[in-house]
């Protein structure tokens, strides 16, 4: 579910295949552990 997932930054990367946008995403322990899984 990405209702619990928080972006942090974005930045263009260098990749073998070019360059391209990368997200860095967070999630708290709080809403890992209510995930239910």
């Amino acid at each position: 579910d990405c209702r619990s997932l928080h972006i942090v930054s974005t930045h263009e990367g260098e990749f073998v295949s070019g360059r391209f946008e990368v997200e860095v995403w967070e999630m708290t322990r709080e809403e890992w552990s209510a995930r239910g899984l």
